[in-house]
């Protein structure tokens, strides 16, 4: 998922059907995130942060976590925060 994705209605009304955990999930996904560091920050199990990725893959038909990661992000209206690989050359 690159800049600019297009994402269609289809996908929009699946992007709705996600649950506010499953997004948190998703989000925390995003910033690298391991499904043990994401349920002691949500405080759950980690068996329940994998069953909100699941139910967030199966509704975007996805494989990814990544990658419903970054449509949700996209769709959101945001990308990856955090160094980028450019930002790491930069500087001096």
């Amino acid at each position: 998922m690159g800049e600019g994705v297009t994402i269609d209605a289809r996908m929009q009304e699946a992007l709705a059907r996600l649950t506010d955990n499953e997004k948190e999930c998703l989000r925390r996904r995003l910033r690298q995130q391991t499904a043990k560091e994401m349920a002691l920050d949500l405080g759950v199990s980690p068996h329940a942060v994998e069953k909100r990725l699941k139910m967030a893959r199966a509704k975007l038909g996805l494989s990814s976590s990544l990658e419903a990661a970054r449509l949700l992000a996209a769709s959101e209206g945001y990308q990856r925060t955090g160094a980028q690989v450019s930002d790491l050359g930069a500087g001096g």
